[in-house]
């Protein structure tokens, strides 16, 4: 019992039990129901919710989602209750441990809607036995009624090599689910092609009963001329009201299969249309896959988002500086140099000097109008005097003879290194090294 204890002095009262619904020992395989009833002295605000059951050594189902609603008089107390049915197969012997359910629900606690809490039920043992008889039984179900019947398609007496058969068994049982119901199996046999098909399970429940419905299906093609044996089946089942192991027998089939010149073997049956998935069982799938895969998505998500803070945070500066980059290379020293040495290598002259004078236009420390007298004087270099000469005279026009000087590659680059020698060392001067003066 589970006090709750609400504001003032109204005490609210609620309470969980649960009992096995079976007399003594249980056999293994039987159907056994467990009863979980919660109560309350008020009334419940919110429904209680049975979480699904697993058992070491048995199979649990809940066949219904929702309990009974019952109320109870006691001690002149009137009691709400609800009362909700699990369903257990023992599939070992030996003593059977329930353990405790957590009943999640909320009661109402003087006159209000209380806080929700949680309920646990007591654990519950229960002894399972081996049926009388199950000795050496391969496998066998546990039910007061098992019937197995057969359906044939196909005509039996005239078969040929390439025909074939379909052979249909469906075995219906009482207190029991289809998934426990022995699954047939289908015997190789020399001369035929065996194709099983898909097993067709269909459980029905109506007032507490449950009935079950199960059907295998398989079909023969012959491939070779001949008298053959279709083996029988047998269905072992422990029969509860007479209390002993029974056995429901399909008997062997013999055929005779003529020849047929124009069969065609060697082509498998064909295989059966599944059936097309409902809406419900699609949408069910989709939240399945969601639910199994929600951590990847969520990591998905926080990658992209923080993707996209990085590409708003940092890229668009990372663009500009790229475009003032190429700007400033676009209209720099360096740059217009390069463009003079392709345009010596070229050969023609008048690009050349073109070239020459705007590559000159751009030279650090330059001054206004740089002249070639000041490059080559700061060069050092006597073999650019007569060059210097030349151009001075084309470019201020005091030669009017149409020659035109020669630049040449190697000149060139021995003048600009000694020009930005020679602008170093005019920035450095006044400050100290102290590379030089450890």
């Amino acid at each position: 019992m589970l006090l709750l204890l609400a504001s003032g002095v109204a005490v609210a009262d609620v309470r969980v039990d649960a009992y096995a619904e079976s007399d003594g020992n249980v056999y293994l395989g039987q159907r056994v129901r467990l009863i979980v009833e919660v109560r309350t002295d008020t009334w419940f605000t919110t429904a209680p919710r049975y979480p699904e059951l697993k058992i070491d050594g048995a199979i649990a189902l809940l066949p219904e989602a929702f309990g009974n609603n019952f109320t109870a008089r006691e001690g002149g107390t009137t009691w709400a209750g609800q009362r909700q049915r699990y369903v257990i197969f023992p599939q070992r012997v030996g003593q059977l441990t329930i353990p405790p359910i957590d009943v999640p629900l909320a009661i109402s606690t003087d006159g209000r809607a209380g806080e929700g809490q949680v309920v646990t039920t007591p654990t519950v043992t229960i002894n399972v036995v081996a049926p009388p008889g199950s000795a050496g039984v391969p496998a066998f179900v546990t039910t007061p009624r098992l019937t197995v019947t057969e359906e044939w398609d196909g005509d039996l007496e005239d078969l040929e090599v390439g025909d074939a058969i379909t052979r249909r068994i469906t075995q219906s049982a009482d207190d029991v689910f289809a998934l426990l119901l022995p699954a047939v199996e289908f015997a190789d046999i020399e001369g035929f092609g065996v194709y099983p098909g898909t097993p067709q399970l269909d459980d029905r429940v109506e007032r507490g009963s449950y009935s079950a419905v199960r059907t295998d299906q398989v079909t023969y093609v012959m491939q070779a001329e001949g008298e053959y044996e279709i083996p029988a089946i047998e269905f072992h089942w422990f029969d509860l009201g007479n209390k002993e192991m029974t056995t429901e027998t399909l008997g062997a089939l013999e055929v005779v299969v003529l020849p047929n010149p124009d069969a065609v073997l060697g082509e498998e049956a064909p295989e059966e249309e599944e059936p097309a998935i409902g809406v419900e069982e699609a949408l069910r799938s989709a939240l399945d896959w969601l639910a199994a895969n929600i951590h990847w998505l969520t990591l998905f998500a926080g990658s992209l988002f923080a993707l996209r803070w990085l590409w708003r945070r940092y890229v668009p500066g990372w663009i500009r500086s790229l475009r003032d980059a190429r700007e400033r290379r676009r209209h720099s020293e360096a740059r217009y140099f390069d463009e003079l040495m392709r345009a010596v290598r070229s050969g023609d002259e008048d690009r050349a000097v073109a070239s020459f004078w705007r590559w000159a236009d751009r030279l650090p420390g330059r001054s206004a109008p740089l002249t070639l007298a000041a490059l080559a004087d700061d060069s050092g270099y006597e073999v650019l005097a007569k060059t210097r000469r030349d151009f001075e005279a084309v470019r201020y026009g005091s030669r009017k003879d149409g020659a035109e000087p020669r630049l040449k590659a190697a000149d060139l680059k021995k003048l600009r290194r000694a020009w930005l020698r020679r602008q170093r060392k005019s920035t450095n001067v006044g400050q100290s090294d102290d590379r030089l003066n450890p």
